[in-house]
């Protein structure tokens, strides 16, 4: 499960990448924009879906920061591929997708402190 998490993470870079030459609108990317895109579509979706795969491996959140994060990041992809589509209202789902993943991140903050502290795992020994 190990590898799974390394290449999603690859694939995610390279998306990632991709999706900032499209919108960088230099004169070397124009060219290549049909490419890109689709380069950001397929690099994408693989890493979402090696990250679901490798979901039931990696507990380190609780299951409702997985819920918003996962969420999250789905309405954000849908938007960025409704954005390079050229659909309307994608300004939309880009700023719920990242309301939502910054939500989960909060959740993520406030279940770290109901976590026991150090001085109670000190006392456990």
């Amino acid at each position: 499960m190990k590898y799974v998490k390394i290449a999603a993470g690859i694939s995610f870079a390279l998306s990632f990448f991709c999706i900032s030459l499209v919108f960088s609108n230099s004169s070397f990317t124009y060219s290549y924009n049909n490419q890109l895109k689709l380069s950001f579509i397929f690099f994408g979706a693989i890493a979402f879906v090696l990250n679901l795969i490798s979901y039931e491996q990696d507990r380190k959140g609780s299951a409702l920061y997985n819920l918003f994060f996962w969420l999250g990041s789905s309405v954000l992809f849908l938007g960025l591929i409704s954005k390079i589509m050229h659909f309307p209202l994608t300004n939309i789902l880009i700023i719920g997708g990242l309301i939502i993943s910054g939500f989960s991140f909060v959740l993520s903050k406030t279940s770290v402190g109901k976590q026991k502290k150090d001085s109670d795992l000190i006392d456990q020994l």
